[in-house]
């Protein structure tokens, strides 16, 4: 992955993405799962479409395999197994589709390793990676915002890119 680059999914993927999102929607909404933490006002349907690309994207891009799992899960209550592996280390992939920071509630603060955030592009073909980040530099104090809702923040400024993660949590390439 490279920092501020631009990625894009042909149309069979978009088929893909849109498949394995209605499937989840239809499943969180039979459940009574529907979105319950979120804060954006975007119909769920389009923000599942928005977050799978962008786990879509990360993973081809980082040759892993997508979790095409459709089921109920919470970070909350630990039952998520994030959306990837990188190297042992559990990886939460985030997206926006406005000019926003990366964000992460603090009733969802969880042990993930990794944050890779994504900035989408409607109609969710288009991404750009903004960056990394360690959970350990996203759940600090001073990262709490009062402006954002409340969440943990880090704007794209403080994301690094592959090699300073690598080298931050000891991965040799």
């Amino acid at each position: 992955m490279i920092n501020n680059k631009y990625y894009n999914l042909t149309d069979h993927e978009m088929e893909l993405i849109s498949f394995v999102a209605n499937q989840r929607q239809k499943n969180k909404e039979k459940t009574g799962f529907d979105g319950l933490k979120t804060k954006s006002k975007k119909p769920r349907l389009e923000l599942n479409k928005m977050g799978f690309g962008a786990e879509f994207i990360f993973c081809k891009e980082m040759n892993l395999m997508p979790d095409f799992k459709i089921h109920n899960n919470r970070k909350s209550n630990g039952s998520d197994d994030f959306d990837a592996n990188y190297n042992g280390f559990s990886v939460d992939v985030k997206s926006t589709s406005g000019d926003y920071p990366l964000m992460i509630s603090p009733d969802l603060k969880s042990n993930c390793d990794i944050y890779a955030f994504f900035r989408s592009f409607s109609p969710y073909s288009s991404y750009k990676f903004i960056g990394f980040a360690t959970k350990e530099m996203l759940f600090q104090d001073k990262n709490i915002s009062g402006r954002y809702f409340g969440n943990y923040r880090l704007f794209d400024h403080d994301l690094i890119n592959i090699n300073q993660l690598n080298n931050k949590l000891n991965i040799i390439k």
